[in-house]
């Protein structure tokens, strides 16, 4: 490489979604020129649109540009550099260089940047003109691929479109074109070609011409300063594009451990609640009923339900409802039919299900079945279960015959008709919802 000593070195970087082939074009019009002008074209393949919304993907590209640049830089030694790029390769060049600002070997005569998808706001006196001695922005005022670049991608911008806000001067330039995204390249009717490379690139990369300003935009109009302003300003926007996907999927993934540990909770409480009835009355559940309440335990959803339950004494069920309550089950209890039918009544849509004693030791004309006969006169198809010592075959049909869903003073047949009922009752509201609901306090009143 040492034959190549203080050459004129032209270095192209192209896009994304393209192999560059305005490279070649451009090499060989700086070639016809001055033949003594080596060019070195950056090549990554076809970078697709998915890896430029990532920025590590980004910078990995960036660092193995700069890699390069630096290699060509050391090898040849020019006696003048030049860079020109075009849409993603403009980021490469740009992101490189300030990664190169404190290396005095870096010194770069002019940049050309063509469709620039560099926020507006790139601050380039931090290498003008320390290192770079003039940058050329070329910006196409009708490129629409830019306008996704601005809305979609963090920390990418539409200067190619609008251009850089900052001082303009010799040492640094906006210019503008009515076409689009790949208009320096192409004529009007969409053909190869390499008129506007040739006008305006050649004089500033063979020789020192002076930068030739030019703006073939429309006058500007209110409503199209306001889209302006708006569009340059959307970084707010595009943060929260990208955030509110990994908040969801954290809140999704999140949800599903919480709803595990729920789930792990709500079976250690029935069985700890099924082991103390067992030596409080000797009450020993099956192993068809112990599977048959897992299964159930597994598939009602979480979320809250509403329950009134009717029983004169506290102490009598306590012991059910602490394991109930891990289902999501939120109690209002009432001591007297009365209060329970005042509860009822005033708030008919609340609850999803009535869990009721069968006797009261105090005196209340609402025992046995006058409580849910009065229920049902008000129309209400809510699933009703008493709960109660001394169940028989007798009194389980005569239950049923008022409307009642069960009558039992087995806890586990307990727990198996509540939690038909409430995996009857519940809707899948989505997980996060179910979680939230699950995981907020539920006060027993009464």
């Amino acid at each position: 490489m040492s034959g190549l000593e203080n050459k004129h070195i032209v270095v192209t970087v192209h896009g994304i979604r393209t192999f560059g082939s305005w490279q070649r074009r451009l090499e060989r019009l700086l070639r016809f020129e001055d033949p003594q002008i080596l060019c070195y074209h950056f090549q990554y393949g076809y970078f697709s649109a998915l890896a430029f919304l990532v920025p590590f993907l980004r910078h990995l590209l960036v660092r193995r540009f700069r890699r390069e640049l630096q290699a060509v830089i050391q090898s040849t030694q020019p006696s003048r550099l030049d860079i020109v790029g075009h849409s993603f390769g403009t980021h490469l060049i740009a992101w490189a260089l300030k990664g190169m600002r404190d290396d005095p070997q870096v010194t770069v005569e002019t940049i050309i940047l063509a469709g620039s998808v560099l926020r507006s706001d790139f601050y380039w006196p931090d290498l003008v003109p320390s290192r770079v001695r003039r940058v050329v922005n070329d910006c196409g005022s009708t490129d629409s691929v830019l306008l996704l670049s601005q809305f979609l991608v963090m920390f990418t911008g539409m200067a190619g479109r609008v251009g850089f806000v900052g001082m303009n001067g010799p040492e640094f330039q906006n210019r503008y074109s009515c076409f689009g995204h790949g208009g320096y390249f192409i004529n009007e009717a969409g053909r190869e070609s390499d008129s506007f490379m040739q006008q305006h690139w050649l004089p500033l990369l063979v020789g020192q011409a002076e930068i030739e300003v030019f703006d073939d935009r429309a006058a500007p109009r209110i409503l199209g300063g306001i889209g302006f302003w708006l569009a340059n300003n959307l970084e707010p926007v595009k943060i929260l594009i990208y955030a509110v996907p990994l908040i969801l999927a954290l809140l999704f993934v999140s949800g599903l451990y919480v709803e595990a540990e729920l789930a792990r909770q709500r079976i250690s409480a029935t069985f700890d609640m099924l082991e103390e009835m067992k030596h409080r009355s000797g009450i020993s559940p099956g192993a068809i009923q112990l599977v048959s309440l897992v299964q159930k335990s597994s598939r009602v959803p979480l979320g809250r339900t509403n329950v009134l339950w009717l029983d004169d004494n506290r102490a009598n069920n306590s012991l059910e409802r602490t394991a109930l309550a891990k289902y999501g089950l939120c109690f209002e209890r009432a001591e007297y039919g009365a209060d329970a039918l005042r509860l009822f009544s005033e708030h008919p849509d609340r609850f999803a299900l009535i869990v009721s004693d069968y006797t009261r030791a105090r005196d209340d004309p609402m025992v046995g079945y006058a409580f849910l006969d009065e229920v049902k006169k008000r129309g209400s198809n809510l699933p009703f279960i008493f709960y109660t010592m001394g169940v028989s075959e007798s009194r389980a049909k005569e239950a049923q015959s008022h409307g009642a869903k069960a009558i039992t003073e087995d806890p586990l047949v307990l727990f198996n008709e509540v939690l038909d009922a409430v995996t009857v009752g519940r809707s899948d509201s989505g997980i996060v919802r179910r979680v939230l609901d699950a995981l907020r306090p539920c006060k027993e009143t009464g």
